[in-house]
């Protein structure tokens, strides 16, 4: 039957999705169903009435369907292995659906079905290597060369899901069991699943991916599931190893139904945490370093030249300097270009400094001055560096475990630290004038645990002056003199009796 249509189905282990596109690959209809889960027959069932709804929609019966699953069909048996949907296992899938559709079904695995697609028109179009990673229920991936698909001999080329990293610890692999029956593989880390069982090893409670992203969420948490989580250093160290020219990730999870743009305004994916990971031979100009999402970005706001103009020598060398994990300044001339791309009113530094050696760590604070003052920005500052405070900042906020604890100018902020936690932080610097026998002071404790933070102040576990009230009761910003707030007790009229 020759017809407009095409009908694809996306068979993931949370959610079934259908798609109807025509020849032009213009989507003219897409439905989503929670996955059945332990029934295959269900499944089944479930494939059917989406593309019954889709050939509704089409006006049409009929139609061409490919299915993406979570595994693949071996050329020998035709039976479905490897699928982190076990009950799809050892069932002759494609012979059932085409007996149940009443017409020939395309199945393959879906990390394959991504790979092509970013290869063909996506953001790896033009590109000699492709390598797609799907990040949901379990993790796949998928490669393409030069536009064609390498599946392999069994279907799973570019599959990753299920190898472990070397030089992860035996012990914490030994606490990734995986449904394969091996321990650590990178799905156990990486997935959906995964973050469930992260969870689990960390508080000692079993919740799955969406409830632990919708409690958070309720707790008024941002939540980035790539980087309050293990997933930056599991991806960035495998994708590292790899020959590719580009990658592509998709990563979900399901979250309480909403509105789709609140939900993005909501729960973002940071793949900017794969920024440091940056594979050798690859140039700051070069097309292989476009981060995928930023492609079009960079074209429209002419990246280039802000590299050459924006952040000149002797700071950042050439335009040809190759980027590599150890070369901190191109990789922080990149990233700071990248930033100055959409030439914003605020621009956000966080930590920009760390990891560096002070000659470096000098150039890069003088260059975040010459962007405020070509760019006419405001600069935030985000820093443990008490000596990058002192040297950049007008106005400091000095923040705990989530909470503004005291607020003034720099100035006000190094000569009449108030919040115990300031003097403390003031007084664990060393001093050129200290004798050797000197220790520094160190504080007490450790940070709390952000998803169960104490009752009261939050400093009081760690504090040498709470009182029982400090355990109860939180404290609010208390003004202490000109443009000077503290949040603490000891400066409230009636509670500051209570502190010797």
């Amino acid at each position: 039957m020759n017809s407009q249509w095409r009908v694809g189905i996306d068979l993931g282990g949370t959610k079934t999705e259908v798609i109807l596109m025509d020849l032009n690959r213009e989507t003219h209809f897409r439905a989503r169903i929670d996955s059945p889960q332990g029934d295959y027959d269900a499944t089944l069932s479930a494939i059917r009435e989406l593309v019954e709804a889709a050939e509704i929609r089409a006006g049409e019966n009929g139609l061409p369907v490919g299915v993406g699953i979570p595994g693949s069909v071996s050329g020998l048996t035709g039976l479905v292995k490897n699928a982190n949907s076990t009950w799809l296992n050892g069932q002759p899938m494609a012979a059932d659906l085409t007996r149940l559709l009443q017409r020939p079904v395309n199945l393959t695995n879906d990390a394959n079905c991504l790979a092509l697609s970013e290869s063909v028109d996506g953001a790896g179009q033009g590109a000699h290597v492709v390598f797609a990673a799907i990040l949901g229920t379990g993790c796949g991936a998928g490669i393409t060369v030069n536009g064609q698909l390498l599946s392999g001999p069994n279907g799973l080329a570019g599959e990753w899901g299920h190898n472990s990293l070397p030089w992860t610890p035996q012990t914490e692999l030994e606490q990734r069991p995986c449904f394969c029956g091996r321990f650590g593989c990178n799905e156990t880390f990486v997935s959906g699943t995964g973050l469930s069982l992260t969870h689990y090893l960390l508080w000692n409670e079993h919740l799955d991916a969406k409830t632990i992203v919708n409690r958070a969420l309720a707790r008024g948490f941002h939540v980035h599931l790539f980087s309050n989580c293990m997933m930056p250093h599991k991806v960035a160290d495998f994708l590292a190893g790899l020959p590719q020219d580009k990658v592509s990730l998709l990563a979900n999870v399901s979250i309480n139904k909403e509105d789709s743009a609140q939900q993005k305004k909501r729960v973002e994916y940071a793949l900017a945490a794969l920024g440091p990971r940056v594979q050798p031979g690859i140039t700051v100009t070069s097309p292989e370093f476009e981060y995928a999402y930023l492609i079009e970005l960079i074209n429209r706001y002419n990246l280039r030249r802000r590299i050459r103009i924006g952040i000149a020598q002797p700071i950042v060398g050439h335009d040809n300097e190759y980027l590599h994990p150890s070369q901190y300044r191109a990789t922080g001339r990149a990233l700071a270009a990248m930033a100055l791309a959409c030439e914003p009113d605020l621009l956000i530094a966080d930590e920009p400094t760390t990891a560096l050696d002070v000659t470096i760590q000098a150039q890069i604070l003088e260059l975040i001055r010459r962007i405020k003052d070509d760019f006419g920005m405001s600069v935030m500052m985000i820093t443990h560096d008490l000596g990058v405070v002192a040297e950049v900042a007008e106005d400091v906020v000095v923040a705990y475990a989530g909470k503004a604890v005291e607020y003034a100018n720099v100035v006000t902020i190094f000569k009449q630290p108030k919040h115990p936690y300031t003097q403390a932080l003031y007084n664990s610097i060393p001093r050129i004038t200290d004798t050797r026998k000197r220790r520094l002071e160190v504080i007490r404790g450790t940070v709390p645990n952000p998803l169960n933070f104490p009752p009261g102040c939050r400093f009081h576990p760690r504090c040498n002056y709470a009182q029982d009230f400090c355990r109860t009761e939180e404290p609010g910003l208390e003004i202490v003199g000109e443009g000077h707030k503290v949040r603490c007790f000891k400066y409230n009229a009636e509670k500051r009796c209570y502190f010797k």
